[in-house]
């Protein structure tokens, strides 16, 4: 019988992404494994929630590289759902040795030639979970496969947690980004089509939207196009951060809640106006003085207390007076706090 501990790991993985990351080695070392794999199954890619026992370049190459051609996962997806299998009954030995997977990749980052794996489907969305052992080691026998099965439905309920919270999450988020003071928001597709957004673009952002037959799709300059593909490579999307003029664009890796695929979500900050409504809320707050209130602007604007005093045309000590109120206001003694609390103020 599998101690009450594993149990509790499971769930606490259902509940928070740092559990799930730890779940690895915690069932690895219940069933006595030296890898644990588990990701999402996608029709093109695959998505990491967990790995260890792999070298830290793993992740990447596999999902970019030899997803497609994992003998493990292509066999076991074949296999009855919610039941684990030993795949060395599947997979002779020797011809896994021999293969493409094993010999460019396998080998040189944990080689490991045993594998036992269950996959199971979640709300249209596949599961994959697998467990590597070195051949020293030996094969997965029936026992190893009996303490897999008496696993699943806790993993099953796991993940299926995991996957309402984060649903609950993006509605929530989606709600927030619909608030007059939020910045333009923009989930695109791989080929630049808008799947939502929040509000038309400004006028004069930097980000361009043309249609056509009915899809809406957002022009690739200014790098845009570069860092929607970058965002939206599989399971290994990369943000990015680009500059226009006074304008902020932030480009991160995020997935669709119901099919998963990847997609980018396209975030733009007028960082002038941002600024404004920071010094505009701390003015309010803290009743600052007009000449404070120019002086937090001047430092939110990252420039020097010399700037300042030549832009507004008064002695060095007249501004430094100016900074000393503003400190003692805001409850402060350095320069920077005041520079943190401007910038933590809702923008």
């Amino acid at each position: 019988m599998l101690s009450s501990a594993i149990d509790d790991a499971i769930f606490d993985a259902g509940l928070h992404a740092e559990a799930m990351a730890e779940l690895g080695p915690q069932l690895s070392a219940v069933l006595n494994t030296q890898g644990c794999w588990i990701q999402r199954v996608n029709p093109s890619y695959g998505e990491v929630m967990t790995a260890y026992g792999f070298d830290m370049g793993s992740e990447q190459l596999y999902t970019e590289r030899f997803y497609a051609i994992d003998p493990w996962l292509g066999k076991g997806m074949t296999l009855s759902p919610g039941k684990a299998h030993s795949l060395d009954a599947h997979i002779p030995i020797k011809s896994f040795l021999n293969g493409e997977f094993y010999t460019d990749y396998m080998r040189q980052r944990a080689d490991y030639v045993h594998c036992m794996g269950a996959h199971f489907f979640l709300e249209g969305q596949a599961y994959a979970l697998s467990f590597q052992r070195a051949q020293s080691v030996g094969p997965f026998e029936e026992d190893a496969e009996a303490q897999l099965d008496s696993l699943l439905p806790s993993l099953r309920r796991a993940f299926l947690t995991n996957a309402r919270l984060q649903q609950q999450a993006d509605h929530i988020a989606r709600l927030e980004l619909a608030q007059e003071s939020a910045p333009l928001t923009i989930l695109a597709d791989r080929g630049f089509g808008v799947v939502w957004l929040n509000r038309a673009p400004p006028r004069d952002a930097p980000v361009r939207m043309t249609e056509s037959g009915g899809q809406q799709r957002i022009d690739a300059g200014h790098g845009l196009g570069a860092a929607i593909r970058s965002a939206t490579q599989g399971g290994a999307g990369q943000s990015s951060l680009l500059r226009v003029g006074r304008w902020a664009i932030e480009v991160d890796p995020v997935r669709d809640p119901p099919s998963r695929r990847p997609l980018a979500m396209i975030r733009v900050r007028d960082t002038a106006a941002e600024a404004a409504r920071r010094v505009r809320d701390a003015a309010t707050h803290f009743g600052l003085t007009a000449a404070e209130e120019r002086l937090c602007a001047s430092l939110l604007g990252g420039l020097s207390l010399q700037d300042h005093a030549d832009l507004a045309g008064t002695m060095i000590s007249t501004t430094r007076s100016h900074l000393k109120s503003l400190m003692a206001k805001m409850g402060v003694t350095r320069q920077a706090e005041v520079v943190s609390a401007l910038a933590a103020m809702r923008g």
